[in-house]
């Protein structure tokens, strides 16, 4: 079960799960599927159009071991139409901080496709009307 929000500037997304299937044995492991939530917002920094901070929280209930929460925090720069790189970090109560980077591209490139000039706005906020 989810909900969402979206704007061009801002969006937030929040799920709810409900495991549908029983604990199967494969081997020597037991996989299980597990109860939780989610919460994901994602923003544009206040005159910076071309960069967005990402915030994730999640909560796993597992029957064995205790409960999985953690949260992750990161920065995603716009470096061109398509391709833009997140970096950031995860701190869980299963594992030790850690960081991670992402590339992401987007297939294919326009051939009069213009890198993000990396200028501040004076406007705070970018919001751009689209209508689907």
């Amino acid at each position: 079960l989810g909900l969402e929000y979206q704007r061009s500037n801002f969006s937030l997304t929040a799920n709810k799960y409900h495991p549908l299937s029983n604990k199967v044995v494969i081997g020597d492991y037991t996989e299980e599927a597990l109860s939780g939530h989610d919460i994901k917002v994602t923003g544009q920094i206040p005159y910076i159009p071309w960069a967005k901070i990402k915030g994730t929280h999640y909560y796993w209930d597992q029957s064995a071991g205790g409960s999985i929460n953690g949260s992750i925090l990161g920065v995603e720069v716009q470096l061109s139409p398509s391709s833009s790189i997140e970096f950031g970090q995860e701190d869980s109560n299963t594992m030790e901080h850690s960081g991670y980077a992402k590339l992401n591209l987007s297939f294919p490139f326009n051939t009069n496709e213009k890198m993000t000039s990396f200028a501040f706005d004076k406007k705070r906020l970018e919001i751009q009307q689209e209508w689907i």
